[in-house]
């Protein structure tokens, strides 16, 4: 299996570059599934995790998980799948480390793709967020192979993703 990581500051577009890269091409894309330990937020209908009800939980599974990360007391990991799809994953710096040396694939089996924007731009969505920790999660960034910069107000151009990971020999 390949895969796709996604990487760049909070709110910047990487779930709904998600869901679309599947829309646009089922054939090509399916997200991996990721499982957290932490609570189910109120603006959160599921769909984007597996939410364990306790840590013991996520310890039982951790040795089957990739992309694993901590964020304050919770905890989050990806279960790979075997399709013939490129694997979707969205993570932040500690999970890009997890995957890069946890991981039995060769770099031409996984790029890493930064979306990013000027951090005034950026909107931010949840409270516990502020300008500060947005760009702290721009370091992510450093691990990218690619990195498309986004200009206030745009999103995040599905042909030029597909074009730039049939350039890198993703696709």
């Amino acid at each position: 299996m390949k895969y796709l990581i996604l990487c760049g500051p909070s709110g910047i577009g990487k779930s709904f570059l998600t869901t679309s890269l599947i829309k646009f091409f089922p054939n090509l894309f399916s997200k991996i599934e990721q499982v957290t330990t932490r609570e189910i937020r109120e603006d959160e209908f599921g769909g984007n995790y597996v939410f364990l009800t306790n840590k013991r939980d996520y310890k039982k599974l951790e040795h089957l998980l990739i992309g694993k990360t901590q964020i304050g007391d919770n905890f989050y990991g990806s279960i790979p799948n075997n399709t013939n799809k490129i694997g979707i994953i969205i993570l932040n710096e500690l999970g890009i480390i997890d995957f890069i040396n946890n991981i039995d694939k060769t770099k031409d089996d996984y790029f890493i793709l930064g979306i990013d924007k000027n951090p005034d731009d950026i909107n931010i969505k949840r409270e516990d967020r502020d300008l500060e920790y947005i760009k702290q999660e721009r370091n992510v960034l450093k691990y990218a192979n690619y990195v498309i910069q986004l200009k206030q107000g745009e999103y995040v151009d599905i042909q030029e993703v597909y074009q730039t990971l049939k350039d890198n020999n993703l696709i």
